[in-house]
């Protein structure tokens, strides 16, 4: 049991407030809800529905909008937990992303729901396709269904373009979670990862709020051959500082968000028509058994497009056999040169079964074993006439290149060179005969990417993640970078040299070790949210050192973390300490291969060695073996 179940399927919903609560009741209605419906209003009824003056006279319900002030919605949240309330969802801004003082109202609206489920506050709503349940103050593109994808983001604007999608998904729920302040994007995540009725999930993420149950809910849905996509905001400097005020979100280091999407085996994109295009593809053709291509077209223009848009993914076009190219060649009575990417010519357009039978030898239906097809994949690129020209001559088209998918097994993808000349009837017939349809070369493309990745990943053993110990027993500290350096070498692992000092300290530790240096913040949590990074690289002696007005917020780090940003010049190992007379910082706060050793030392060493008759790669090893 989760305790979102009552959110996910509502039967019972109240609407609180004045405008905003009436749209979120025309949105359910023409969806279609059909359970009970309340509002609260103290000055007036809303919409025809039983209104009552205060929240106090509500009966329980599974889910309610609350659409009131930001200072009004806490005491209606605390309301509304008291009396059983399923959960809330909460539209007002003007909570953690204004700062200091609403992030302290934002603290008390947590307070007050005592545990009962918070969506927002800053938020959209949400949306159940299954119940027609709409707690969403505006309109939205979604179809009733029994089953479908779930759309999880944190902006509201762009789930609500979402909805709007004609691509044929069926969404079964859409949660707009705005500052996270309770109900978190990993929360919900696990949520729908357990439901039978999910049949993918798409994520629109400016910061994970619990990276452990994210990873959780990512096991979950891997478990159940769920397809993920990731769109990830924030990834410019620009876009993370509009989401730190759009939703209160450290958008944090991209890579590391890089690094753990491939981890847990979802697929990262970076627009919405790939994040849509990619789901539907993916839900429809599942895991492809490798990344082989074979692609059609009626233009050499076309074929060449495809090959060159390919190029820095996983794919391959690999070249027709000698047999089957004259197989092929033959389909098409010898007047094609015949390559793959394949320019089948426009001689037999509209000819529903000469194309059936070019399109079977292309996809190696006569090949090696009767439906054997040497392509983990086929893609279609067609373009459709405008709205009312004669499409006749094209629908032949796409019932040979099914005909030639199924006699074949090979799963097929139909893509257009332009997303408007993929309409809306186009992709619902191709859905009708097993096909997937993506709106242009590029998406369908990334989409057959990530398929082909996705089952190699399904061949592959599951990454395990570093579980928290269990025995509470354990104390649990967290190490700033240099005690963990300092702990680690003393465990045997080779870390770059470095020291601690005082910020004021640092032009002469900097002098000491030796140009160039790396400098860093310590006691930031997020370093890549300090202005500057947090980070420097200095390769001479400058007139200002980094502080809180340039690159390294000394006000928020008293103390600087130095590291060697080049290898001792006679041993190259890069951990010994310069020999300049400087005196060392304590050994508690300097690390560099088990003892700080000296450059003149280094020197006396290696001098020796070369008198030794001990083979270089020898010499090498020992060399850079730590001191004992």
């Amino acid at each position: 049991m989760s305790r979102l179940d009552r959110l996910l399927r509502p039967r019972s919903l109240a609407f609180i407030g004045g405008t905003a609560a009436e749209l979120a009741i025309d949105a359910s209605r023409s969806f279609g809800f059909s359970g009970d419906m309340w509002a609260v209003n103290p000055s007036r009824e809303l919409r025809g529905l039983p209104t009552f003056a205060s929240v106090d006279e509500l009966p329980a319900v599974d889910a309610a909008f609350v659409g009131v002030g930001r200072d009004a919605t806490v005491e209606v949240v605390r309301q509304l937990a008291a009396a059983g309330t399923g959960a809330a969802i909460c539209h007002a801004s003007g909570f953690a992303e204004t700062g200091e003082t609403g992030a302290a109202l934002q603290a008390e609206l947590v307070a007050a729901a005592a545990g009962m489920p918070i969506v927002g506050p800053n938020c959209y709503g949400t949306l159940s396709a299954s119940t027609g349940a709409a707690l969403w103050p505006d309109v939205h593109g979604l179809a009733r269904c029994e089953r479908g994808i779930a759309l999880l983001s944190q902006s509201g604007n762009i789930a609500v373009s979402l909805t709007m999608q004609r691509r044929g998904l069926d969404i079964a729920w859409v949660m707009t979670l705005g500052n996270q302040a309770d109900l978190g994007i990993s929360e919900a995540f696990e949520a729908v990862a357990a439901d039978d009725a999910t049949t993918g999930v798409g994520l629109c993420i400016e910061e994970l709020d619990d990276t452990e149950r994210f990873v959780a809910a990512a096991a979950s849905a891997r478990r159940r051959g769920l397809p993920v996509v990731a769109l990830k905001l924030g990834a410019s400097e620009t876009s993370g500082a509009i989401a730190v005020t759009h939703t209160a979100s450290l958008v944090g280091d991209d890579a590391a968000y890089d690094a753990l999407f491939r981890r847990l085996g979802i697929r990262r994109v970076h627009a919405l028509p790939e994040l849509l295009d990619t789901l539907a593809v993916l839900c429809a053709l599942g895991p492809l058994r490798g990344p082989r291509l074979v692609s059609l077209s009626c233009s050499g223009g076309e074929a060449a497009l495809v090959a060159d848009r390919s190029r820095g993914l996983g794919l391959s076009f690999p070249p027709f056999a000698p047999d089957h190219a004259d197989r092929v060649a033959s389909a098409l009575d010898g007047r094609v040169a015949v390559t793959n990417p394949l320019d089948y010519h426009t001689f037999i357009w509209g000819d529903e079964t000469r194309l059936t039978g070019c399109f079977k030898a292309a996809l190696g239906a006569e090949g090696q074993g009767a439906g054997a097809s040497p392509f983990d994949a086929a893609l279609l690129v067609i373009d459709f006439p405008a709205e009312g020209l004669d499409r006749s001559r094209w629908w032949p088209t796409l019932r040979a290149f099914s005909e030639a998918c199924s006699a074949t097994s090979t799963p097929g993808v139909v893509a257009a060179s332009l997303a408007e000349n993929l309409p809306e009837e186009a992709r619902a017939r191709a859905a009708k005969l097993g096909l997937a349809a993506c709106g242009n070369i590029d998406t369908a493309l990334l989409a057959l990417d990530a398929a082909a990745s996705w089952g190699q990943q399904s061949n592959e053993p599951a990454l395990l993640w570093p579980a928290p110990a269990s025995d509470s027993s354990l104390d649990h500290t967290v190490l700033l970078e240099h005690e963990a350096k300092w702990r680690l070498e003393k465990a045997g692992v080779t870390v770059p040299a470095g020291t601690v000092v005082a910020a004021d300290q640092a032009p002469t530790a900097a002098a000491a070790i030796g140009y160039p240096v790396v400098v860093k913040a310590i006691g930031l949590d997020h370093k890549t949210e300090a202005a500057g990074g947090g980070c420097c690289s200095l390769s001479e002696p400058v007139e200002r050192w980094p502080s809180c007005s340039t690159t390294l917020p000394a006000c928020f780090c008293p103390r600087l973390l130095m590291r060697f940003a080049k290898p001792c010049a006679a041993c190259g190992s890069g951990r010994c300490w310069p020999d300049t007379g400087a005196a060392r910082p304590p050994r508690s706060q300097q690390w560099s291969g088990r003892s700080m050793r000296s450059a003149r030392w280094c020197a006396t060493i290696a001098a020796s060695s070369k008198s030794r008759s001990t083979p270089s790669s020898s010499r090498t090893k020992r060399l850079s073996r730590p001191t004992r």
